[in-house]
């Protein structure tokens, strides 16, 4: 294509409005579909924990380090002070609690938890609009230190008054420079010292002595460990990157000897290697789950290889749809006092998109703000859904802030501006008074009044209308808050007079 043909296209292009409005849309498109798609990143849903055995007092517990994560493991600012229950539960069944305060602009904060037992403890920290964190620690009793044998050294016996007699080498001190006859202070009375043979005597004795202990069979290289399989956090994990289960070896009885490797398998991909550190107890390595259903975890094998008579039990981890967040949107974002509006509940994954649930999953909505009726509260998506609705009603004009929250998933909100219906409500006057008018002048018998009653009576047709009292299936409600239906619907009420309020009181079973 020459110079030309291109410059020639480009002037076209720039003479079609059209053209740079469809190039404008999309880019907001794009713009918007981005921005949604990053909605998620920086912001909390889900919680890591760390633990370490306590350190410094005499207390048996642990050291727990909790943070806050987005949907992709990202640190996570908190927008608002954020309160977190821990809890101990050990492998008897003793459980201890504690909480830790993320304060606002924070991502971490630590705390201590008491444990009275020792064992394997499983840590978790929950909050209910949090995923759930979890993890794993080995609790021993410190080991003592070993018995010390102190042999005195041959200076205490002077420091005690005792009497050395001389003339003798074979009585004189091991460490004396040569066979001086010395004059010692008399011994005591009191002070009985047997002296040590002089054939125990050394050159050079040592001041201190330690106990080796024997050395403990269990931690030679051919032993057979025992140890089981577990993972953390115990909850529905989601499928993806995102939130991955941390699968835990633990050694029951002596601390590796070496460095352990234990490989489990699972039906979503490769086996899984845990390294036990030499002189650890436990390790983990992470599970991610590629799809929602139930993983299938076990045993393969291990270096050195467990006894025969423990092996490991086989377990399952649940995994479900990357659900980590809901949406609010109102079909209208303002109304008036004489309207309704859908309000539409969505769950998405960290991308900002639809996403299904596989079980049943309710939803609860509540007023920060304004006042208003839910034709249903909560909501319940069923399996196979992203999206549920329910009608708003407004029962007085304002903002009306609504907030949707569920189990493990921060709570938003969404605004609904409600206005009062001046326009409709002037017309509905004058719709009234001209019905009232015609039946002063159409009624042979009646009087001013008449005017004052197609006032009230034209209003209340109009009412029973709008909120559904009076229903026709062929006219919507859309036709009826339109302005010329204002007026003509409240024109007739006003004509009917006092027939009206009879009509309106036969759908609700009441006669007059």
């Amino acid at each position: 294509m020459s110079s030309t043909t291109v410059v020639s296209s480009v002037r076209r292009f720039s003479l079609c409005p059209f053209c740079w409005a469809y190039l404008a849309l999309v880019s907001l498109a794009v713009s918007g579909a981005a921005g949604l798609a990053q909605d998620l990143s920086g912001k909390p849903a889900k919680i890591e924990i760390s633990a370490k055995p306590l350190t410094g007092n005499n207390e048996q517990g642990v050291t727990v380090h909790v943070e806050l994560r987005d949907p992709v493991n990202h640190l996570a600012v908190a927008t608002k002070n954020i309160e977190i229950e821990i809890e101990g539960r050990t492998d008897k069944g003793a459980a201890e609690k504690s909480k830790v305060l993320i304060k606002q602009g924070e991502s971490s904060a630590s705390a201590e938890l008491a444990v009275k037992t020792t064992g394997l403890v499983e840590v978790t920290a929950k909050n209910p609009q949090l995923a759930e964190g979890g993890t794993l620690i080995e609790l021993r009793k410190p080991k003592r230190q070993p018995a010390l044998l102190v042999t005195p050294p041959a200076t205490t016996l002077e420091s005690l008054g005792a009497t050395v007699e001389t003339g003798s080498a074979a009585s004189a001190p091991a460490t004396a420079p040569s066979a001086v006859p010395v004059r010692r202070r008399p011994v005591p009375a009191a002070a009985m010292i047997e002296r040590a043979p002089a054939s125990a005597a050394m050159a050079t004795p040592p001041a201190v002595a330690l106990a080796t202990p024997a050395p403990s069979t269990s931690s030679l290289p051919n032993a057979k460990p025992v140890f089981k399989l577990s993972y953390t956090p115990k909850r529905k994990l989601r499928a993806g990157e995102g939130d991955a289960a941390t699968v835990w070896a633990s050694l029951q009885g002596d601390p590796a000897p070496e460095d352990m490797k234990v490989a489990v398998w699972n039906d979503v991909g490769p086996a899984v290697v845990i390294t036990i550190p030499k002189g650890e107890y436990t390790a983990g390595s992470k599970l991610v789950g590629t799809y929602a259903g139930a993983v299938n975890v076990g045993f393969e094998n291990s270096a050195p290889p467990p006894s025969g008579s423990s092996l490991p039990e086989r377990f399952i981890i649940d995994f479900g749809p990357p659900i980590w967040a809901l949406k609010l949107v109102p079909t209208l974002p303002s109304i008036n006092l004489f309207e309704s509006t859908d309000v539409t509940v969505e769950l998405l994954n960290s991308q900002g998109e639809l996403v299904a649930t596989d079980d049943e999953r309710k939803a609860l909505l509540s007023f920060d703000s304004g006042k208003g009726e839910l034709d249903s509260n909560p909501v319940t998506f069923h399996p196979k859904e992203s999206v549920v609705k329910t009608r708003f009603i407004p029962t007085s004009t304002g903002s009306v802030q609504l907030r949707v929250s569920s189990d493990s998933l921060s709570a938003v909100t969404a605004i609904v501006t409600v206005g009062l219906p001046k326009l409709l409500i002037a017309l509905c006057a004058i719709g009234s008074l001209l019905g009232g008018v015609v039946a002063f002048w159409t009624e042979s018998a009646a009087s001013w009044h008449r005017i004052v009653i197609g006032l009230i009576t034209g209003f209340l047709l109009y009412w029973a209308f709008v909120f559904g009292v009076v229903h026709v299936a062929s006219f919507a409600h859309a036709f009826v808050i339109n302005p010329f239906s204002a007026v003509a619907l409240s024109f007739v009420g006003g004509w009917g007079g006092t027939k009206v309020i009879t009509l309106l009181l036969k759908p609700l079973g009441l006669e007059w």
